[in-house]
């Protein structure tokens, strides 16, 4: 159900008050006809009319302008958003106030921040003068310090008459469409040189045992392999059993695994570090233009959070979204659960990055090294080719 406005009058422009006027305005006319009086009188309803008027023309003549989109940006960085009002109305807006409510952790410039009891308030507040037909439109520069998906929220709209007698108070609105995405701040990991030995694209990519049955590349001599191998036609041709020879295939593929969970029970106390190093491994991924798959250990529709398989700044865009609106209010699969889940799912890769976690490895394929709390990489054939 759609809220109307709330007014408040002074208490000598209530109608209790406007109404017991008319006894004394009466009397006067007719028994003491006291000019001052009757000016006064006049003057009073004239001003109390002006003011009904003005507040009933004024309820549905006002919008809060914003913009639907997201602003992405990283902890540190700055970004403007555009917040705005519009008065519809034949008469102007001579005093009014926009509030809304925006998290402590993202600085802001040129604003007021309201203030109650010497404690600081995450309030911000627009005070603002709007002539008719006209709108008024604010520039907020915004320098988020913490990862996260933030909104403007309880947005509150009053306005004013000419000598603040009445006030009226517009429906507060839970949150407008304006979004600000903050990325995770990006921690390098310290020994990520480690990795270069193991990591295909413009090194020398490793096979698989694994075949790709829809390029065949020959014949070889036949040795014992399934029926569906057997070459028929080169077969015949030449007088003896002969199998298909098919590519090897080639995996170029990272899986990057996020375990938040504490060793015990619980989340991780260096919850924020993980995801960082995450970030930067997603980030180095791409620079190196290599496709990863990304696994977190939080329940998202019944199955571990999962991006799959792919490369690019979208996707590279698609992972820090997601990593940015982690939280510590879901739930989290169990390691050993996490671990299955991912050797279940995970697309043939070269290597497997499991961030937190124990350091168990169960029975995923390929290379398989570790990141822990601290951003020191290990496991694999890591610790050899430090020296190279």
């Amino acid at each position: 159900m759609k809220r109307n406005p709330h007014i408040d009058k002074a208490f000598f422009l209530s109608d209790k008050v406007i109404m017991s006027t008319i006894i004394i305005f009466i009397w006067d006319l007719i028994f003491l006809k006291h000019p001052v009086v009757m000016t006064s009188i006049l003057i009073y309803y004239s001003y109390a009319i002006m003011v009904h008027y003005y507040t009933n023309h004024i309820t549905n003549a006002m919008q809060i302008l914003n913009e639907n989109r997201r602003y992405r940006v990283f902890p540190g960085n700055e970004a403007v958003i555009g917040i705005g009002v519009r008065n519809n109305a034949k008469l102007s807006i001579p005093n009014g106030k926009l509030s809304f409510e925006l998290s402590e952790t993202i600085e802001t410039e040129g604003v007021l921040i309201e203030s109650g009891d010497g404690v600081l308030s995450d309030r911000r507040v627009y005070p603002f003068l709007i002539p008719a037909k006209d709108s008024i439109e604010w520039r907020l520069s915004i320098r988020p310090q913490k990862r996260g998906l933030y909104t403007i929220e309880n947005v509150e709209l009053i306005v004013y008459d000419w000598f603040r007698t009445s006030t009226t108070y517009f429906p507060v609105l839970p949150r407008l469409q304006t979004e600000i995405l903050v990325y995770p701040l990006i921690k390098p990991i310290r020994n990520i040189q480690r990795l270069e030995r193991l990591m295909p694209g413009i090194q020398q990519s490793r096979l698989s045992y694994l075949e790709d049955a829809s390029a065949v590349s020959g014949v070889k001599q036949y040795e014992n392999e399934s029926f569906r191998h057997i070459h028929w036609k080169a077969s015949l041709r030449m007088q003896q059993l002969v199998a298909k020879k098919y590519q090897p295939v080639t995996h170029s593929g990272v899986t990057i695994c996020l375990n938040l969970s504490a060793p015990q029970r619980g989340f991780h106390s260096r919850f924020e570090d993980l995801i960082s190093f995450t970030a930067f491994l997603c980030q180095y991924m791409t620079t190196k233009h290599l496709s990863f798959e990304l696994f977190i250990n939080i329940y998202k529709g019944g199955r571990p959070l999962t991006l799959n398989l792919r490369e690019g700044n979208e996707h590279l865009a698609a992972s820090l979204t997601a990593l940015a609106q982690l939280s510590t209010s879901g739930a989290a699969f169990s390691e050993t659960a996490f671990l299955t889940y991912i050797k279940e799912s995970q697309a043939p890769s070269v290597l497997t990055i499991l961030v937190g976690g124990t350091g168990i490895r169960g029975n995923l394929q390929g290379e398989v090294v570790y990141v822990n709390e601290h951003g020191h990489l290990s496991g694999g054939g890591t610790d050899a080719a430090l020296s190279i």
